[in-house]
């Protein structure tokens, strides 16, 4: 990722914690457009032409139906982003007990799973579990982690509750936008083998509007970062996917802390 300030000399600390949470916060987004497409039968919507998508699994006594979809070297998705490796879920549906949640284990390496932007691939490992509430309301557990290359490890932690914003008033549909209320618990950033930078991270009203194909191209994401020593400071680090006010897909955020902003690529 680049950066661009726009004051003399910020702090590279609130540089590099802006952008990794933006980062790891985007991904976490995506994770959930993708799998909630998929569980609501939107196949076609988000899944190219000519991907491969298979039923590996069935269980009637758990009521669950496991999937297995090859993205291959990579293909780009409806919602515009470009997946590659292998991305093997399972969907658990029992009307009777008002369950309808997907299970996701990305635990081999071998797989590869990830997205491919204009920066080099991005590498996605970890579990994700979507869990329905309501007809419009999910919770999200989540431990992942991602990074670019040996050099660039994010790791994060996460309960968010998710609110769908609906593109039409009576049903839902694939055009619906959603509203992130929750906390990234834990993140981790790798700078290099020897430092690793450690912070808790609470993070409010984080929006895909409807109608908006991709994250975060819209809305805003708070942070209020705890440093590892007793005598830190809390500050907060507002981070704006939105800066140009046109909700494009020009992949530019801003960061704002104390007096400093900057912009820099959030994918």
């Amino acid at each position: 990722m680049t950066s661009v300030s726009c004051v003399k000399d910020p702090l590279t600390t609130d540089i590099k914690i802006a952008e990794n949470i933006g980062k790891i916060t985007t991904v976490q987004m995506q994770m959930y457009s993708l799998l909630d497409q998929l569980r609501n039968g939107f196949d076609g919507d988000i899944l190219p032409f000519g991907v491969k998508k298979q039923l590996v699994d069935s269980n009637l006594i758990d009521h669950s139906k496991t999937y297995r979809i090859d993205f291959g070297k990579g293909l780009l998705c409806g919602d515009y982003i470009t997946r590659k490796g292998i991305l093997t879920y399972k969907h658990v549906v029992d009307p009777s007990m008002n369950i309808d949640s997907v299970i996701c284990d990305m635990q081999d390496l071998n797989d590869s799973f990830g997205c491919l932007t204009a920066n080099g691939a991005i590498h996605i490992l970890g579990k994700y579990c979507i869990v329905k509430t309501s007809p419009i309301t999910d919770n999200v557990f989540s431990s992942l982690k991602i990074w670019k290359d040996p050099s660039l490890l994010i790791a994060s932690d996460q309960f968010v509750g998710v609110k769908r914003l609906l593109a039409e008033p009576t049903k839902i549909s694939s055009k619906d936008g959603f509203q992130f209320d929750g906390g990234l618990d834990l993140v981790s950033i790798r700078e290099s083998y020897s430092i690793l930078h450690t912070y808790d991270v609470t993070v409010s009203k984080c929006e895909k509007l409807a109608n908006a194909a991709n994250f975060p191209e819209v809305g805003r994401l708070i942070c209020n970062k705890w440093g590892n020593s007793n005598n830190s400071e809390i500050k907060v680090v507002n981070i704006d996917f939105d800066p140009m006010g046109d909700a494009k897909q020009d992949k530019v955020a801003k960061a704002i802390s104390d007096n400093a902003e900057w912009f820099f690529e959030i994918q």
